[in-house]
């Protein structure tokens, strides 16, 4: 996952946005959602949108 990614030891965010070619927006909300699936933050946890 990508939140994963970007808190590895030396990696920027601004690096794994460049690797992943990804918006900035992406990252902080995947880093979001990792809190929150980790129990880190308090919050709701929303689910992939499934049509």
């Amino acid at each position: 996952m990508l939140a994963a990614r970007s808190r590895q030891h030396g990696v920027t965010p601004a690096q794994t946005v460049r690797d992943f070619d990804i918006h900035e927006l992406t990252l902080s909300q995947q880093r979001r959602q990792s809190d929150l699936g980790d129990s880190k933050k308090p919050g709701t946890l929303s689910l992939p949108f499934a049509p």
